[in-house]
């Protein structure tokens, strides 16, 4: 005849606080593996948010290097200032004896914000070709050239009004450079992600490098 033993009450205690220590246990590892499954995806959020903003920024500095370039082949004398008429991107802060000035204005009203992507819709010098690869970003770099004056050369580097002194200047053989700012816009894959940077433009000086007349 097979015989049922009893457990001793002390044991069916113990066996009940097994469970419980058990089921803590394994209570406590889901919250652990939930919150590195969690970290893991913010770490991953925010390194394809930092490779975003670094592809915005090289966008940028691609515009700011086009820029300059297209200054070395197409600005060599004073007479090429008449390119800054307010047209593909090329503005004058001062008035020149080609054309009135023509400043990065919008309607007569000045731009509130150029580090804003919306106020450059309808402005920018756009390349011949695309300088970024189209896959990396959502729009082509833009750029703006906008002519500031002349570089006195004080201690405190005042810019004067182009050819302030007439007739007279252009036959004195005044050298002092041109100044230029260039602002440029690149935007990442994520058209909400943008950098806006600058860079300032000097001619240079006497004849050889520039013709001031």
């Amino acid at each position: 005849m097979d015989r049922l033993r009893k457990l001793p009450s002390h044991l069916h205690g113990q066996s009940g606080a097994t469970l419980v220590i058990a089921l803590i246990i394994l209570l406590v590892m889901s919250m652990i593996g939930v919150s590195n499954m969690q970290s893991s995806t913010l770490q991953e959020r925010m390194a394809a948010n930092t490779k975003q903003k670094t592809t915005a920024r090289i966008a940028a500095e691609s515009a700011l290097n086009t820029a300059e370039k297209w200054l070395d082949s197409n600005l060599n004398s004073s007479a090429d200032l008449a390119q800054f008429n307010g047209t593909l991107g090329l503005y004058s802060a001062v008035a020149t004896r080609y054309n009135n000035a023509a400043p990065i204005w919008t309607g007569g009203e000045a731009i509130a914000d150029v580090t804003l992507a919306e106020n450059w819709a309808s402005r920018g010098h756009n390349p011949a070709v695309d300088i970024v690869s189209t896959g990396l970003v959502a729009n082509q770099p833009k750029y703006v050239i906008e002519f500031l004056g002349r570089d006195t050369g004080t201690a405190a580097r005042n810019v004067n009004d182009y050819d302030a002194d007439g007739s007279a200047r252009r036959g004195a053989g005044d050298f002092s450079p041109y100044i230029f700012r260039i602002i440029a816009i690149g935007w990442a894959k994520d058209s909400n992600i943008y950098t806006v940077l600058e860079s300032t433009y000097r001619t240079g000086y006497g004849p050889g490098n520039f013709s001031y007349f």
